[in-house]
């Protein structure tokens, strides 16, 4: 397990962005079901490690599907939403792959979480679908190797 306080204490986040989007819903509103059932997932990924400008870009990719509860488990939404985050690290400072992939999996999820709950409300609201509340982020205590949302991974 790696130790993330080091780089946690001196990383600084510079941005995060919408890098891509994906919204659908597959029913019409009078056809919504009255009991759902919502799974979601993510994948987190370095794309750029620092380099001479000493910027570390991290994307992380949220999926959300809503479906009918019950048998038949009619898809009713679906959104995707892929997040960049920049990370500024100072000149002095260096890292393993393995600390800079393991802050992505719990620090640069936990920083766009909020971008992702707003847009799984707002996107519902404007398919005309129910809204819903997607739950905090929580980490997973240090007996565990995971981070977890709400446990629909």
């Amino acid at each position: 397990m790696v130790d993330l306080k080091r780089i946690i204490s001196v990383i600084q986040i510079e941005s995060v962005r919408l890098r891509e989007a994906q919204f659908r819903s597959a029913v019409q509103p009078s056809e919504i079901a009255d009991a759902i059932t919502v799974t979601t997932s993510r994948k987190t990924e370095v794309v750029q490690k620092p380099t001479a400008d000493q910027t570390l870009r991290i994307e992380t990719a949220f999926t959300m599907e809503v479906r009918s509860a019950g048998e038949d488990e009619e898809l009713q939404a679906e959104i995707r939403g892929t997040f960049e985050l920049s990370y500024e690290i100072p000149d002095d400072e260096t890292f393993s792959s393995e600390e800079l992939e393991a802050f992505g999996e719990v620090n640069a999820v936990f920083n766009a979480w909020p971008y992702w709950r707003e847009l799984v409300q707002a996107s519902l609201a404007r398919m005309s679908m129910p809204p819903l509340t997607v739950p905090v982020f929580r980490v997973a205590p240090p007996d565990t190797d995971e981070a977890e949302d709400d446990g629909n991974e």
